[in-house]
Order: C-alpha cells, then sequence, then structure tokens
C-alpha cells in the first residue's frame, strides 16, 4: 500500500465497522492519558481478510513536547501464529496418542492375563482324577474359548501393526454371501448361548433376491469386519435382538448390525473409529476388548473401496453399516468351497494314505497329530528341511507334505520348489504363522498347492486335506 493511500483515510476506510470503532476509542484514550498501548489482535480487513497484527501505539510528539498524533507499528504475525497452533496441535496430539497407547497397554495386560488365567487354571483342575465327564468338557469348553480370546487379540495387534505400517493388504477373490452369513449365524448363535445371553435373539435378514451370492471381494476381511460388528454388538447388548444382514445400495452392498444395546452417544461416535478408543459403559462394568477393531474395521473397508459409519441413540440400541463395491460373479463360475464343500463329516478314512510334516515346534506337530488320529492316516515328521527332503527323497509313500515356512536348516520356499522337482504331482501345503498375503503369494509362487494360517481350525483343516487326499468314509 503506498502513502498516497493512506494519506487522508480513517480507520473506517480500512477496517470494519466495530474494529474501526474499537481502535478510535483506544487512540482517544492514549491521548487523553499518553500511555502506550501494545496488544496482539486478529484484524477483519475491509475485503473481508482476516491476519494477526502485533501492534504498538505511543503518542507522537515535537521537541517542545506538543502532542502531533498517535504513531503506531504493527507487525503480521499471522504465519507465526498458525505455525505456533500447528505446533500446539501437534504437541496435544502426541500427548493424547501417549495417553490412549498407555491406557492401551494397562488394558492389554488385563485383555491378556484374562484368558491366560482361565487357560492356567483350568489346565490344571483338568489332571485331577476325581472330575466328571461334564466337568471335564466344561473346562475344557473354558480352556478353547479363552484361547480364541487370545488369538483373536493377537490377530488385532497383528492388523494393527500392519495399518501402522501401511503393510495390510487384501486378496481379492470370489465370495459367497449366502455361506457367508448363515456362517455367521452358526458361529454367534453359539457365542450367544456360551455367554448365557437368553433374551437376545439373532437374527439374519436377506430379502432381495436379485443379488447374486457370488461376488468378487476379500472373504476373509469381510468376514472379519462382519465379526468385529456382531461380536461388539452381543457384547452391548443384554436384551432384544441382533440383526444383520446385506442389500443393493447402487452400485454397493450395504451391510449393517442392528442391536438393541446400550448405544452410543454422540460424543463417542466421533471417536470410536480411532485405534485405542472405547465406549465408555457409564461405568457399570469393564466389557472388555483392546479399542482396535472398529479402527481395523474401517481401514479394511476403505481397501475394498467402501465406507463404514455408526447411527446410534444412548440407551435405544446402534446399527453399524458398511459398503463394499457390488462386483458379482460370472454365473458359470464355480468356487473351489463349492466343488469342496466344508461340511465334510468328521471321520474319514485315509488309512492308505502317508503324509509328511515338516515342523519343528512338537505343539504345532502335536495338534496336527492328535487332529487326524481318527483318520488312520500314517503321518511322518521331520524337524527341519534337510531332513523333510530326504525323507521325500527317500519315502516314495508320501501323498502330501505340511511344510512349515519357517522351518530351520533350509528356506521353506526352496523345500517346496525341490519337492515339486522330485515330484511335480506332489501336493505340498503350506503351513505359516505370519498371516501375510504377501506370504500367501510366495507360498503359491514357489508351487505349494494350498496355504493354512497357523493355528490351523479343525474344519479348515479337514476341509483342505480331503481336497488332496482321496479316499473319505462317511457315516
Amino acid at each position: 500500500m503506498k502513502e498516497t493511500d493512506i494519506i487522508g483515510k480513517t480507520d473506517f476506510d480500512f477496517f470494519q465497522k466495530d474494529s474501526a470503532e474499537r481502535y478510535l476509542k483506544s487512540d482517544l484514550k492514549i491521548l487523553e492519558d499518553h500511555i502506550p498501548i501494545r496488544n496482539e489482535e486478529w484484524n477483519v480487513f475491509s475485503d473481508g481478510s482476516r491476519r494477526l497484527l502485533d501492534t504498538v501505539k505511543v503518542i507522537y510528539t515535537d521537541n517542545k513536547g506538543q502532542v502531533l498524533g498517535i504513531m503506531a507499528i504493527s507487525r503480521d504475525i499471522t504465519e507465526k501464529e498458525e505455525i505456533q497452533m500447528q505446533f500446539k496441535a501437534a504437541k496435544e496430539k502426541a500427548e493424547e496418542s501417549d495417553r490412549l497407547k498407555t491406557a492401551f497397554l494397562a488394558n492389554m495386560s488385563h485383555e491378556i492375563r484374562t484368558p491366560m488365567n482361565s487357560i492356567i487354571g483350568f489346565s490344571s483342575l483338568l489332571s485331577e482324577d476325581s472330575l466328571s465327564a461334564e466337568e471335564k468338557t466344561e473346562y475344557i469348553q473354558h480352556i478353547n474359548n479363552s484361547g480364541e480370546a487370545l488369538l483373536n487379540l493377537i490377530d488385532d495387534i497383528i492388523d494393527i501393526s500392519k495399518i501402522e505400517a501401511g503393510q495390510l493388504n487384501i486378496s481379492i477373490e470370489a465370495c459367497n454371501l449366502k455361506e457367508l452369513v448363515n456362517e455367521l449365524f452358526v458361529s454367534f448363535s453359539d457365542q450367544l448361548n456360551r455367554k448365557l445371553k437368553t433374551d437376545v435373539k439373532l437374527i439374519v435378514e436377506v430379502e432381495q433376491h436379485d443379488i447374486s451370492e457370488l461376488v468378487y471381494t476379500d472373504p476373509f476381511r469381510l468376514r472379519q469386519v462382519y465379526s468385529n460388528l456382531l461380536g461388539n454388538a452381543i457384547k452391548f447388548t443384554v436384551k432384544g435382538a441382533i440383526r444383520y444382514g446385506y442389500k443393493l445400495d447402487g452400485g454397493n452392498l450395504l451391510f449393517y448390525v442392528k442391536d438393541t444395546g446400550i448405544g452410543i452417544s454422540e460424543a463417542d461416535q466421533k471417536v470410536i473409529f480411532t485405534r485405542f478408543r472405547q465406549v465408555i459403559d457409564s461405568g457399570i462394568r469393564h466389557r472388555g476388548g483392546t479399542g482396535l477393531g472398529l479402527a481395523i474395521s474401517q481401514n479394511i473397508i476403505e481397501l475394498l473401496g467402501g465406507s463404514i459409519w455408526v447411527e446410534s441413540v444412548l440407551g435405544e440400541g446402534s446399527i453399524f453399516y458398511f459398503t463394499v463395491p457390488y462386483k458379482p460373479v460370472e454365473p458359470n463360475y464355480l468356487s473351489p468351497k463349492q466343488k469342496n464343500h466344508a461340511d465334510f463329516p468328521l471321520l474319514f478314512d485315509w488309512s492308505s494314505k502317508t503324509m509328511l510334516i515338516i515342523e519343528d515346534i512338537d505343539s504345532h506337530f502335536n495338534y496336527i497329530y492328535t487332529a487326524l488320529s481318527r483318520t488312520g492316516i500314517n503321518l511322518l515328521r521331520a524337524k527341519d528341511g534337510v531332513t523333510g527332503l530326504n525323507i521325500c527323497k527317500e519315502n516314495g509313500q508320501v501323498d502330501l507334505v505340511i511344510l512349515d515356512v519357517n522351518i530351520p536348516k533350509m528356506n521353506g520356499y526352496e523345500i517346496a520348489r525341490e519337492i515339486k522337482k522330485l515330484s511335480p504331482k506332489m501336493p505340498v501345503i503350506a503351513h505359516s504363522n505370519r498371516l501375510t498375503a504377501n506370504e500367501e503369494k510366495l507360498c503359491f509362487q514357489a508351487g505349494c498347492d494350498d496355504y493354512i494360517a497357523k493355528p490351523a481350525k479343525f474344519n479348515i483343516l479337514m476341509n483342505i486335506l480331503s481336497r488332496y487326499l482321496e479316499t473319505k468314509h462317511q457315516k
């Protein structure tokens, strides 16, 4: 601004009326008491722009002390203030993050100790000779439930670590929506029974018949999100119903879980999708959980190309919605799961088969050995890759190999390649606890025919093995 643009003008020519009137009063006060004034103030100019000015005003006199006017010097410190505000916001965010992580670690200690106490306690009780069959069954159920809770906790920690590292990947394949909702119904109906929530009904709602049962998405991650939402609904609902289902919404599939639980306040609705944050249950009791499930679910849904949100009234219940793109599978497609249905009978006759397990950890081998004990299969074991490869070379009766990818003495992928060189048609199933899509891809590139994540659930293990071991005995 030039000098000629200022001479003869007043504050009313440069500032809005209320600001100009305030400046005039301060000028009159300086003229009256001769006391300098300094302040920092946001100023809105006549063109609507807003700047922060650091202004000093003093009386301006001649050599004889006669007042000639007021001298004002203003510095534009808008950028400085914005930087300070950014630093302050960053500091508050860091402090909040530290506070949440501290609370999370304290809660994590509780979440780990609770199932571990149950597992250790009931395992000790099982050693007593005076237990009835019913008591043993009950104790085993407690151990199984606590083991699943601990495994879910570990999965959440792994997933949130992948999210923070930007390494959570999705794997798109055909997914049967009908089978998915039915499996969830069986699983969570059982959970309601185990938690003795007889006043809560689980209801599936799928009314549209024009939706393809088979769609392209990530079945594992879709089930994970649905399971998180249903698990939360059960946790916070003591009476009424939990309804879930899906429908078409434009070019998306709209999934939902509706409950009659405690509801979520408007304030909590703004933070529940933030990692380490949980709804506070009015101090009634600790309902468990790590505060990671919804944050993980939001990240998964965004990776799938959808969105997730909640509608809730405190004390009346909640509805969680999420969308994924609707990509129906072509009508003639036949998925591996359709070809090999999961509901196989529990008994198989594999007495004519021999399977090699390359596994160095005793507990993992013992689980597979016990799971297959009723099938009559002949099991061989190698605790390292070199020994496993030698067995394959020397024993021509091996029908299938389960290979721990992280086996010592030899790279698991290398072992798979060598086995395939010896016997190209030999089924090789990779077995790993790393649970990454990239590792699964590497296993297939190495020649593996299938992939099982540790710990393998019984029905999944039997389903996969039955694809490669032909003879089955049905009741």
